[in-house]
């Protein structure tokens, strides 16, 4: 990530398509490394497996918090360094650089090392997990549902602010503060994994799941539908509304995960999982130019809904099912 973000003070088209691979390498690394250690630690140090939601809740959380704090330090940075009356669009990178260096620091010097299976080969390992997913079909099902909401997840990061400014601009309202607005959903993130551990507690992991993914496609509704009928404001609204469902989903999929794929193979399925979701999202961008913003919307929508279908369908081991809390009314007297 941090050789990416340098990549942005260059103006040579082949530098910067080398720092898009070097983040997309990044990105594949962040979304599967990190939990596969997180789940391997809470297994060996001997932590009850119905506590994985709640540190999975807590790390968004925090996450959200840094991410509140990293949009509102790169619009500051973006302004303060900006030259000829424009913002610097380089100085968030170099920010966000300093910030990857001090990360790399602490994970280095205080976290423990743990490993897959290392006395077999690495092909061998990767049949195996390829052997799970075709003969397992609870980690199918998970990963399909994942890739499809992950793959609208992506496609919405490169298109929200295309939307927004064509409803600013409808709107008369000028350029959109991009910092500010994104610390606004990085708030609805945070309320979302907040109201995780609330929820988990009352339904069923992939009951919850389903709905999560059904929030989530009505907040794009609006921009499925058409953001000049309803204007700049619900846009902004339904936006914050998926990434509310986005906050609580990330947690759940963490814990939905860590119940259905085992142990010694983790981290090489939820990798065999992101080459579909970046498919949806390469074909998407491909395609771009030729597309409305309505209709990527729309697609959206729909990779939501064969999610939220594959969320109802879904089965989690019942030795990982969550006993779920029931109010009993008392009688009085």
């Amino acid at each position: 990530y941090t050789l990416s973000c340098f990549t942005k003070h260059f103006s040579n088209f082949y530098v910067l398509i080398l720092g898009r691979l070097l983040g997309g390498v990044a990105t594949s690394l962040l979304f599967s490394v990190f939990e596969a250690w997180m789940v391997c630690e809470h297994n060996e140090r001997g932590f009850a497996p119905s506590l994985i939601g709640g540190t999975f809740s807590q790390a968004y959380f925090c996450n959200s918090i840094v991410a509140i704090g990293a949009g509102l330090i790169g619009q500051w940075a973006a302004r303060t360094f900006s030259s000829g009356g424009e913002d610097n669009l380089v100085a968030p990178f170099d920010c966000a650089a300093i910030l990857l260096a001090i990360g790399t620091s602490v994970v280095a010097l205080t976290w423990n090392e743990n490993f897959g299976n290392r006395t077999k080969p690495f092909l061998e390992q990767l049949m195996k997990a390829s052997n799970v997913i075709f003969t397992q079909k609870e980690v199918v099902i998970a990963g399909a549902c994942q890739s499809m909401f992950e793959g609208a997840m992506y496609t919405f990061v490169f298109m929200w602010t295309v939307s927004m400014e064509a409803a600013a601009e409808r709107a008369g309202m000028g350029s959109i503060p991009h910092g500010y607005i994104f610390s606004c959903f990085m708030v609805s993130c945070m309320i979302g994994s907040c109201l995780f551990k609330y929820l988990s507690a009352k339904l069923q992991l992939t009951d919850l799941l389903t709905y999560v993914v059904g929030v989530a496609a009505l907040g794009l509704l609006p921009a499925a539908i058409g953001a000049e009928y309803f204007g700049f404001t619900i846009l902004m609204i339904g936006f914050c509304v998926f990434e509310g469902a986005v906050g609580c989903y990330w947690p759940l999929i963490g814990e939905i995960r860590s119940a259905v794929i085992p142990e010694e193979c983790r981290s090489t399925i939820m990798n065999f999982f992101r080459v579909p979701l970046n498919l949806i999202v390469v074909i998407v961008l491909f395609n771009i130019s030729k597309l409305s913003n309505q209709f990527v919307f729309r697609f959206c929508v729909t990779l939501l809904g064969i999610s939220a279908f594959l969320a109802s369908i879904l089965l989690i081991p019942e030795k990982h099912r969550k006993p779920i809390e029931v109010e009993i009314d008392t009688p009085s007297g």
